[in-house]
C-alpha cells in the first residue's frame, strides 16, 4: 500500500478514536476538558500511531487493540507537550503554530489538562482485558510504558534537555538527551504492540528496536533542520517562533550540511536492520517508506 495514503487512513482512525473517547469524559464543559482535547488534537502527522498501525498489521494484532494502544501513546505523548512548554521548562508561547495550552488556557489549567491525559493513558490500557490481552501481557503493557515515559525514559531527556542549556554539549549528549527525550516513547510504541502480539518472535525484537532508534534520532535531527530554516526566517521578522531560542540542535552546533550527512547515515542504518528482517519473510516495505518519510518529511 502507497504510505501517503495508508498515513491518511490511519491518521483519520486515531482522530476519530481519541475524539470519541474524550467525549465520554465527564465534565465536558469545562476548561478541563477543552484544554485535554486541545492538546491532544491540535495537529500533529500522528508518526507514533502510524507506525503502530504498521508493526500490527506486520504481526497480526488486533486493529481494535492498536486503537487504544496508539491512543495511549498519543495521550502521553501530548501530555508531554503541554509540560515541556510551560514557562518552567521550555516556555513556549506556540505549539504548531497555535497557542500553547498554558497561553490559551492558563498555566494551572494545562498543568492539569497535561497530568489527566497521563492518567488517561494508563486507565485505557488498564481495559484492555474486554480484548482478550490477559492479565500478564496487560501489566507488561503498562510497565513498559510507564517505564518509557517517566526516569527511565521521556522525563529524563526532558531533565538533560534542561540540564544541558548554557553549557557547552558534547555530541553523544545530545544524542543522548534526544534518545531519552524522543526515542524513547517511540520505542515504547513498537514495544506496546509486539507485546500484544500472539505471533511476535523476541529474535525479531534487537533489529526492530534498532531501526527504531535510527528513526527517531532522524525525527528529531529534521526537526532540528526544519527549526533551523524557520529561524532564518524569523530573525527579520516581527513574528515570534518558540524555537528561535533554541540553542541545542543539530544544526546550530554542527552546521546544516553535516546535520543532513548525518540524517542520510541514520537512515541508511535503519534500512540495514530491517533487512534482517525482511531475510525473515517479514514485509518491511511499510516501514522502509516511514524511513524516508522521516528524513523527507517538511513542517
Amino acid at each position: 500500500m502507497d504510505l501517503l495514503k495508508f498515513f491518511s487512513i490511519k491518521q483519520n482512525r486515531i482522530n476519530n478514536f481519541m475524539f470519541a473517547l474524550l467525549e465520554t469524559l465527564p465534565f465536558q464543559d469545562t476548561l478541563l476538558v477543552d484544554a485535554m482535547k486541545y492538546g491532544v488534537l491540535l495537529g500533529g502527522k500522528r508518526i507514533r500511531p502510524v507506525l503502530m498501525y504498521i508493526i500490527g498489521k506486520m504481526f497480526q494484532v488486533n486493529l481494535n487493540v492498536v486503537d487504544v494502544l496508539a491512543s495511549s501513546i498519543e495521550f502521553m505523548h501530548a501530555y508531554s507537550l503541554i509540560h515541556d512548554d510551560l514557562p518552567s521548562l521550555d516556555n513556549d508561547i506556540l505549539r504548531r503554530g497555535q497557542d500553547s495550552c498554558h497561553i490559551k488556557f492558563g498555566e494551572s489549567t494545562a498543568i492539569l489538562a497535561g497530568n489527566s491525559l497521563q492518567c488517561l493513558a494508563f486507565n485505557i490500557l488498564s481495559r484492555l482485558d474486554k480484548f482478550k490481552i490477559s492479565n500478564a501481557r496487560k501489566i507488561k503493557i503498562i510497565l513498559e510504558l510507564s517505564s518509557s515515559a517517566g526516569v527511565h525514559g521521556m522525563c529524563a531527556g526532558q531533565f538533560f534537555d534542561l540540564s544541558l542549556k548554557n553549557t557547552s554539549v558534547k555530541p553523544f549528549e545530545l544524542e543522548q538527551m534526544y534518545l531519552y527525550k524522543t526515542g524513547s516513547l517511540i520505542n515504547s510504541s513498537v514495544r506496546l504492540v509486539v507485546i500484544s502480539s500472539k505471533i511476535f518472535k523476541k529474535k525479531f525484537l534487537f533489529s526492530l528496536e534498532q531501526y527504531v532508534k535510527n528513526i527517531s534520532l532522524a525525527f528529531q535531527i529534521q526537526d532540528d533542520i526544519l527549526d533551523f530554516i524557520d529561524d532564518k526566517n524569523c530573525k527579520n521578522t516581527s513574528v515570534h517562533y518558540s524555537n528561535c531560542s533554541k540553542t541545542h540542535t543539530f544544526p546550530l552546533m554542527f552546521g546544516l550540511q553535516e546535520s543532513q550527512r548525518k540524517l542520510k547515515i541514520l537512515y541508511k542504518n535503519s534500512l540495514a536492520y530491517l533487512k534482517n528482517l525482511s531475510n525473515e519473510s517479514i514485509d518491511i516495505r511499510l516501514l522502509e517508506k516511514l524511513a524516508y518519510y522521516i528524513i523527507t518529511r517538511v513542517k
